[in-house]
């Protein structure tokens, strides 16, 4: 019922946030991926996901399909408590128009699994929402 009500809203005035969780017994739209996408004047602005069950390579692909080929990629080599070495991955676009950080990571402490996170951001949205203040001395 609460996302019938964001999706009105975003459709009725172009403004306003929908936001997805996962489901409880894998039984709804979020099935392998929670977060929220931020609409302004019938734009999207802003996107923050959290992708399970996706192969990094798969999720990786999609975004090079959609953005081109990153400006910037890093693979991080992380150990844990018993000495296993594994490699997580990020990966970032820019543009004048928006910023792109797609980003390996595991869930500690609890299952270990690996997930992307996405986050997607129009530069126009962000400097709306970071526009410089005065100094407090003024």
């Amino acid at each position: 019922e609460q996302g019938c009500r964001e999706l009105l809203q975003v459709l009725e005035t172009g403004n306003g946030t929908l936001s997805c969780a996962p489901p409880m017994y894998k039984i709804g739209v979020c099935r392998n991926f929670d977060g929220y996408a931020v609409f302004v004047s019938g734009k999207l602005v802003e996107i923050d996901l959290k992708i399970w069950d996706t192969p990094w390579s798969d999720g990786l692909g999609e975004a090079v399909a959609k953005f081109g080929k990153p400006d910037d990629a890093h693979v991080e080599a992380m150990q844990n408590g018993y000495g296993a070495t594994f490699d997580l991955q990020s990966a970032s676009w820019a543009t004048l128009a928006y910023v792109v950080d797609l980003t390996e990571l595991i869930n500690t402490p609890y299952n270990l699994k690996r997930y992307m996170f996405l986050r997607f951001i129009s530069r126009e949205y962000f400097d709306s929402k970071h526009k410089p203040h005065g100094s407090s001395l003024d």
